[in-house]
């Protein structure tokens, strides 16, 4: 058997087109998921009415802000503060009774933090969210073992005033 001769440009090709293989590999991202489940204490809770408006309990523009000590699963303690600001009412005549609200939280722990925000939607009349219905707000960013952190955070509350919060941060 004699051997063939290859054509330079097949060789060139196929080189081209490997390098391309490889590149694509090595610049795929696989993303993965890390779940972080924090609880928190009740909160104690104050609001700010900065534009009262005749007949709402919390008009908009209203400021709540609140304070909670927080755990995760591991024991890790820390603090939670956050601000909610009532940003619309239904109207009347659709007769719902809820409002939404745009948040951010912040979960600290020392130096290490995890930024929240995102808007929500509260019965009409409370300053906490309703047992059994759960929110999910964004996770914008964060500090020292948190740092460039995203995802999302689905919070719910407790039969005991306390919350849980169910992080899905993206690595």
């Amino acid at each position: 058997m004699t051997p063939r001769a290859h054509n330079p440009a097949i060789r060139c090709l196929l080189a081209v087109v490997l390098a391309g293989v490889l590149f694509v590999s090595a610049c795929t991202e696989t993303n993965s998921t890390r779940t972080l489940v924090i609880r928190q204490e009740p909160p104690l809770l104050d609001t700010f009415t900065l534009a009262p408006a005749e007949g709402a309990s919390t008009p908009p523009g209203s400021l709540r802000v609140f304070d909670a000590a927080i755990t995760t699963e591991d024991g890790l303690t820390g603090n939670l503060l956050g601000m909610l600001i009532t940003a619309d009412f239904p109207q009347p005549a659709s007769g719902e009774e809820l409002e939404e609200r745009i948040g951010t939280l912040i979960f600290q722990f020392g130096d290490d933090q995890l930024v929240v925000t995102g808007g929500t939607i509260y019965p009409l009349v409370n300053a906490e969210m309703q047992t059994g219905l759960t929110q999910v707000r964004a996770v914008t960013g964060g500090t020292g073992t948190y740092l460039g952190a995203t995802g999302q955070v689905t919070t719910g509350r407790n039969d005991d005033g306390s919350y849980t919060h169910t992080f899905e941060l993206v690595e």
